[in-house]
């Protein structure tokens, strides 16, 4: 069975680079996965805004009830 993961993986940063970001020295691969982080945090907003407006869809399609001249 495939798990579904909508998310990009982070990259391996390897003892070195780990050191050398701890310690504040931004390093090539600490880089990458800073935005690789910030893509992910925008994939989950995204995500969460298709399903509100899946859900909007859904209620719009329910109401069977002639719109209000407020509404056109």
């Amino acid at each position: 069975m495939q798990r579904r993961i909508d998310q990009i993986p982070t990259v391996h940063l390897g003892v070195a680079a780990f050191q050398m970001e701890k310690r504040g020295i931004r390093t090539e691969r600490g880089n990458l996965n800073r935005e690789i982080e910030v893509t992910n945090q925008r994939l989950r907003q995204l995500k969460a805004r298709i399903s509100k407006l899946q859900i909007w869809l859904k209620e719009e399609a329910a109401n069977t009830e002639p719109p209000t001249p407020l509404q056109m």
